[in-house]
């Protein structure tokens, strides 16, 4: 897999593969109709290295590729209205040849909802939002395997209490770096002021940040739906 970068120029009439990183300032109109900027940042190559990389074993010795980042089955397991009716979007793409005739659907326990649909359990939404933003570097051969959670949808909804402890609920942070002690605990049930998650996500400093890369702002409506997970859970035993 090779990464490429194409910046444009000021004029917004060519763009230019670039991969070693920059700023540009940026504007737009959001959808409440307010205008919001920053200073976006362009990754690196080693940037994208971190995120897209996947620890193998080959031949007995372990190697590094580099695989793409994207929507799974589990996020496009629902209905879209097509011009000929309502189909689930999977079933369709079997049919029309998008997808392998073999291709199993994910099951409904193992589908993703929309992490805004407020009909929805605020657990299951929760699972959803870090599933499709956090997953792809905390899971196994991954770059945050060395973190416990493992944010990836199948694995949140484990039962016997393994789901939690995979979305951090009470489990300590294991490297401080300086930050304040009272963010040793990853999740700290109705805590957000405890809850080291919490705390980065809701920064754009690049020391701390979640996700690394990727985001130059708040994620707003992300963070008000974990801080409402965080203050539905019951407390540490």
């Amino acid at each position: 897999m090779d990464f490429a970068d194409y910046v444009w120029n000021s004029e917004q009439t060519e763009a230019f593969f670039d991969l070693t990183g920059s700023f540009t300032p940026i504007s737009w109109r959001d959808e409440n109709n307010v205008i919001k900027s920053t200073n976006y940042r362009i990754p690196s190559e080693a940037q994208c290295v971190i995120c897209h990389k996947k620890k193998e074993l080959v031949n007995g010795n372990e190697q590094t590729t580099y695989i793409p980042i994207g929507i799974k089955p589990q996020n496009l397991n629902f209905n879209y209205p097509y011009s000929t009716g309502a189909r689930n979007q999977l079933t369709r793409w079997i049919q029309i040849g998008y997808l392998n005739s073999n291709f199993s659907l994910p099951s409904p326990e193992n589908t993703a909802v929309d992490y805004r649909d407020i009909s929805k359990p605020i657990a299951l939404r929760a699972r959803s939002y870090v599933d499709i933003n956090c997953a792809h570097c905390h899971q196994n051969d991954r770059h945050c395997d060395y973190r416990p959670m493992r944010f990836a949808f199948n694995e949140t909804g484990l039962p016997s209490g393994v789901g939690n402890t995979n979305m951090g609920v009470c489990v300590d942070t294991q490297d401080m770096q300086g930050f304040a002690p009272e963010l040793s605990k990853i999740v700290t049930p109705r805590d957000i002021t405890q809850s080291m998650m919490y705390y980065r996500l809701n920064t754009t400093d690049e020391t701390y940040r979640m996700p690394l890369h990727g985001r130059t702002i708040l994620h707003e409506e992300g963070l008000a739906l974990i801080e409402e997970w965080i203050n539905s859970l019951d407390g540490c035993q």
